[in-house]
């Protein structure tokens, strides 16, 4: 289902001047391979299977061959739904690699379904990450095979319109999708709700939201509708009941994902959002939380991907980093170490670890600096409010 990406459609530039105090460093999460690990072992324990009887018909080998090509596309999904996109997006590939091999004149229907599964999958994912029209193109090459996949196939279409700001293209597909049975009604619901706030419907996208969540038997889901339903709350002056919900899904994804899931840190940043546009001080300590585990996110997940999908990745993470810079004037220090990791992120060679970047901070910087000495950094971000430039004396 739909994540939340608040729209910012204003520019604004700020210059941060530093000067002499200190500031840590950020520490790195330890990635948990204990489900590649098990499905590993599988997928060798049915290859060592179909060694062992090789002399068996076309029609077992077929369906040993689907067997590991299913083992494949499930490890894969557990990976997409743990956060771990770009070891996800390898194992697709894995799996998609083993269809490619499948003689589908036998079992020719459920392969063709097979493989339609798994490029939804894909699909999906692709949306996770940001990657937009390169979802629209594998929707392009892969019709659904049956019309009872149809619904599936519009779904993902009407998201990656949403969030390409194609809405009315978006709206036409969710209205084609009513009364459907491949998705409940809740999840076309929430994914309309957060659609019709970017179409500035606000009153509709409220009870498109709520009808959702209480309809939903998905807790995961309702934590993510909930946590969508907080930020439209702020957004139209409803700061206490926003807080008290946002508040609700950090602990619940806290406790059920961790620490290093997606979900919790897109959750983070909507926390300190809403601080932020009720003018409570905890909104500093809130951005702080979530930038330390935003950089840790992007900073384990680069090393595995080729440079488009890194680009791919960066600019979909970048505009959520620089809702940090919606503090302003009296947090120099945090934002100049946000401004600085943005900076290097957006100019990493390819094959550069990000990880180089963790020790580039205010402090780093301002150890450099003679006694009377300031180093000035000029930042280009978005908001809703004016545009304004603002310097920092």
């Amino acid at each position: 289902m739909t994540r939340l990406i608040p729209s910012a459609r204003r520019l604004c530039v700020c210059a941060l001047l530093l000067l002499n105090v200190n500031m840590a460093g950020w520490g790195m999460p330890v990635p948990d391979d204990s489900v590649s690990a098990v499905y590993s072992r599988r997928i060798a324990e049915l290859k060592d299977k179909m060694s062992s009887h090789r002399n068996a018909g076309g029609v077992y080998q077929t369906y040993q061959m689907r067997q590991v090509a299913r083992t494949y596309s499930e490890w894969a999904l557990k990976l997409k739904n743990s956060g771990n996109y770009p070891e996800a997006a390898h194992v697709y590939a894995l799996a998609l690699q083993e269809y490619e091999h499948i003689d589908s004149t036998l079992l020719g229907d459920k392969i063709a379904a097979d493989r339609f599964t798994l490029c939804m999958n894909q699909c999906e994912l692709l949306l996770r990450r940001g990657m937009y029209d390169s979802a629209l193109e594998l929707l392009a090459d892969n019709p659904p095979p049956m019309e009872q996949s149809r619904c599936i196939w519009l779904h993902h279409q009407a998201e990656a319109f949403t969030y390409l700001g194609r809405y009315d293209e978006a709206l036409s597909l969710y209205e084609q999708l009513e009364g459907t049975t491949c998705y409940s009604p809740s999840t076309i619901d929430a994914n309309r709700g957060y659609l019709l706030e970017e179409m500035g419907r606000y009153a509709e996208a409220l009870e498109s939201l709520r009808r959702a969540a209480a309809h939903t038997t998905d807790d995961f889901q309702r934590h993510i509708i909930l946590s969508n339903e907080a930020l439209l709350l702020s957004r139209t002056g409803h700061g206490e009941e926003a807080l008290s919900t946002i508040d609700q899904c950090v602990t619940w994804l806290l406790k059920t994902y961790g620490e290093h899931h997606p979900d919790y840190i897109i959750a983070l940043r909507k926390r300190a959002e809403i601080l932020q546009k009720s003018g409570d001080v905890r909104a500093v300590e809130a951005f702080r939380r979530f930038f330390a585990k935003e950089s840790e996110l992007l900073t384990s997940q680069y090393d595995a991907l080729d440079p488009q999908a890194r680009l791919d990745l960066w600019y979909t993470h970048k505009p959520l980093l620089s809702e940090c810079f919606s503090l302003e004037l009296d947090h120099d220090d945090f934002l100049y170490d946000v401004a600085l990791f943005r900076r290097g992120m957006t100019f990493l060679r390819h094959d550069e670890s990000p990880s180089s970047l963790v020790g580039t901070t205010a402090e780093s910087v301002r150890s450099t600096l003679p006694s009377d000495g300031a180093a000035l950094e000029f930042v280009v971000y978005e908001r809703d409010s004016t545009p304004a430039i603002m310097e920092w004396p």
